[in-house]
C-alpha cells in the first residue's frame, strides 16, 4: 500500500460538523476496502453535495455518508507523526486482496496465456515471408529449434489402409478423394518426397480422412489432416510443436453490429479457406 499522511488539523473540524462514510477519528486505525461499487450503482449512493479541502482533495456526500476523495501528494515527510497525521492508502498500489477485487479472473474472464506465443508466431511470420512466382511461403511457426517431433510413419500407413478399405464400396468417393490430391499436386500446393531422399531434415507424416457434406454448393469432399495424431501419448504431435498463432476470426458480437448498419449485406466465400 502507498501510506500518504493528510495532517489531522485539516480534518479535525470535519469530525465534529460532517457525518463521514468511515470514521477516521483515531490515527492508528488500520482501514481495509470492503466492496468495490460499478458505476452502474456509484450514481445511486452519490449526492451532489461536495466540499474542497485542498486542490484535488474533496470530500463528496453520499448515503452512506461524507466520502473523502481524490488526490494526495506523493512526498511523505520523514518526521510526521501518527499522533499528529491520518494516513490513507491510495489505489496507486494495491495490495492482494484490491487486486483480487479487480481482477478479471473472479467473473471467469482469465488473460490468455497464448499472447506471448501470438506475438512471437506473428513476428516468425513476418521475419520470414517470402513471395515467389505469385505465391507466399512461410517457414513452419516452430516452439524450439529442434523439435522432438517422430515420423508416425506407421500410424499414417495403418490408416491409410483402414480409409481405402471404407472407401473402396464407394468407387466414386475414392475417385473424387483421389482428384483432390492430384489436383493439389497439379496446383503446386503439395509435393511428392522420396521415402529415400539424402536431405538431412525432419519426417512427419499425417494421417487424414475426408469429411462429405452433400449440401454444401461448392467443395462437398474436403481432405482434414489430423495433425494431432501420435503413436503414444509421450509423443509430441505436430501441433504440440507448433505456435497456434494469433486468432484472426473477427468479434462475433461486432460482426453481427456492423451487419445491421446499413440496408444490404453483401455476403462472400474464400474458396478452401483453411487448406
Amino acid at each position: 500500500m502507498n501510506n500518504v499522511p493528510i495532517p489531522l488539523a485539516e480534518l479535525n473540524p470535519i469530525f465534529t460538523t460532517l457525518k463521514l462514510a468511515d470514521d477516521y477519528s483515531n490515527p492508528t486505525t488500520q482501514y481495509v476496502i470492503d466492496v468495490l461499487v460499478g458505476n452502474d450503482y456509484y450514481f445511486e449512493l452519490m449526492l451532489p453535495e461536495r466540499k474542497q479541502l485542498r486542490p484535488g482533495l474533496f470530500l463528496l456526500n453520499s448515503k452512506l455518508g461524507w466520502i473523502l476523495s481524490g488526490r494526495v501528494e506523493q512526498t511523505i515527510s520523514p518526521n510526521y507523526s501518527l499522533q499528529e497525521d491520518i494516513t490513507f492508502s491510495t489505489l496507486s498500489i494495491c495490495n492482494k486482496e484490491i487486486e483480487d477485487l479487480w481482477s478479471l479472473e473472479n467473473i471467469g474472464i482469465k488473460e490468455s496465456p497464448d499472447t506471448d506465443e501470438d506475438e512471437q508466431a506473428l513476428a516468425n511470420f513476418n521475419n520470414t515471408i517470402t513471395c515467389i512466382k505469385k505465391r507466399y511461403y512461410v517457414t513452419w511457426l516452430w516452439k524450439t529449434v529442434s523439435p522432438s517431433l517422430p515420423s508416425n510413419y506407421g500410424l499414417s500407413l495403418g490408416r491409410l489402409e483402414s480409409l481405402l478399405k471404407r472407401l473402396k464400396p464407394d468407387p466414386d468417393l475414392l475417385l473424387k478423394y483421389n482428384d483432390i490430391f492430384e489436383d493439389q499436386l497439379k496446383r503446386g500446393i503439395i509435393e511428392k518426397v522420396s521415402q529415400n531422399s539424402s536431405l538431412n531434415t525432419l519426417v512427419h507424416y499425417i494421417p487424414h480422412h475426408p469429411v462429405i457434406k452433400q449440401q454444401s454448393a461448392t467443395t462437398k469432399v474436403r481432405i482434414v489432416f489430423d495433425a494431432s495424431a501420435k503413436t503414444q501419448k509421450s509423443n509430441l504431435s505436430l501441433n504440440e510443436c507448433l505456435f497456434r498463432g494469433p486468432v484472426l476470426l473477427q468479434d462475433l458480437c461486432g460482426k453481427l453490429l456492423r451487419f445491421r448498419l446499413d440496408k444490404i449485406a453483401i455476403l462472400s466465400d474464400i474458396e478452401k479457406a483453411f487448406l
